[in-house]
């Protein structure tokens, strides 16, 4: 499978950061951040994965801070980007359920899903 890249919000990142990392240190950071395992990063980037691990576990290390810095942009970029899709779904459902174009069929299945999704959960207010 092809390495996918990191989101240019995270490669944008990586580019203004990284003064104190080697250019291998930014390859495995890059493949880590695409989604490889330590083993595959350390094979695409003839780098033993054990110092992979080494440059993981050291929590004071220029790579370890990167990493951790760059992994929580990343999860912030998911995050939002869910939050999108969560509201265009919600759109969906709305325009399924009072669509002038909506069949009652559709509407009935959309309040279905509606019920069925929010049914028997435990309020979280």
């Amino acid at each position: 499978a092809a390495l996918k890249r990191p989101p240019a919000r995270i490669r944008i990142a990586m580019a203004l950061d990284h003064v104190l990392l080697t250019p291998p240190q930014l390859e495995v950071l890059n493949h880590l951040l695409a989604g490889s395992t330590v083993a595959h990063a350390a094979r695409k980037s003839s780098i033993h994965r054990s110092t992979i691990y080494v440059w993981l576990k050291e929590e004071n290390s220029p790579f370890r801070a990167e990493y951790d810095r760059l992994r929580a942009i990343l999860t912030d970029s998911v995050a939002d980007r869910l939050r999108e899709l969560h509201i265009q779904a919600l759109d969906a459902l709305e325009e399924s359920l009072s669509g002038p174009d909506s069949t009652p069929a559709v509407r009935l299945r959309a309040a279905i899903y509606v019920l069925g999704g929010s049914a028997g959960r435990p309020d979280t207010n």
